[in-house]
């Protein structure tokens, strides 16, 4: 909103008693935002929503949303588990069907069959069995490849799944700053309550020492537990 002298101001109606006064508008300089500071111009606001109305939402969403991007590598991790799952699962089907007891059966009869026509000299049958013999020798190689990829696929998911055994374990032992403050704070009352005051005083300051930041704060929201 701009006055006939061409100065942009707020606009924005002002409140008197709880009712609005229709022909009376705020002059104030205007934010970034488009009100002044009264009427929310300095609030980041929402979007496709003017005035900021869900500003404190999302700041309350900040911390958590934090915390699950501090989770991605198991979430990366959980989801090549799945990938993995899915081709083994594929693998073993193949190697069962590829490598069976009616694929062996077969393999024998062949074998048996080319005996007997070697034997009674049955030349004619011999080259069929042959070739016979080698589609069904061509089935098994085809398997052998299939279990040297399922056991690729088998170790690869032992390692995967102890690498996330890891992560989760090493962040069930992990301490929050609100939490590591009030075990400090907790262990400094202690102190104060069975030591002597100057052997207190002497321990404050390294306990202070321990503590975070704010800038430490600022970067990360988490602190590993020291042993």
């Amino acid at each position: 909103m701009f006055t006939p002298e061409g100065r942009p101001v707020c606009g924005r109606r002002k409140k008197l008693k709880n009712r609005m006064i229709e022909d009376e508008a705020c002059l104030a300089v205007p934010m970034a935002a488009g009100p002044c500071k009264v009427h929310g111009g300095m609030s980041t606001g929402a979007p496709m929503r003017s005035g900021g109305r869900y500003s404190r939402v999302l700041k309350r969403w900040k911390r958590p949303f934090e915390r699950a991007l501090s989770d991605r590598e198991i979430l990366d991790s959980k989801r090549e588990l799945a990938m993995m799952d899915t081709q083994i699962e594929r693998l073993v089907a193949r190697a069962e069907k590829a490598d069976s007891p009616t694929w062996r059966a077969e393999l024998a009869a062949i074998v048996y069959e080319l005996n007997q026509a070697i034997r009674d000299q049955r030349q004619a049958d011999v080259g069929p069995l042959l070739r016979q013999l080698t589609e069904s020798i061509e089935r098994g190689a085809k398997a052998d490849v299939v279990r040297r990829d399922l056991t690729y696929e088998l170790e690869r998911r032992v390692r995967c799944s102890a690498k996330l055994s890891e992560l989760e374990l090493r962040r069930e032992q992990t301490l929050t700053e609100r939490d590591l403050n009030a075990v400090l704070g907790s262990f400094m009352r202690v102190l104060q309550t069975h030591l002597d005051i100057e052997v207190v005083r002497k321990l404050v300051p390294l306990l202070r020492a321990t503590m975070p930041s704010p800038d430490m704060i600022a970067e990360t929201r988490e602190v590993e537990m020291v042993e």
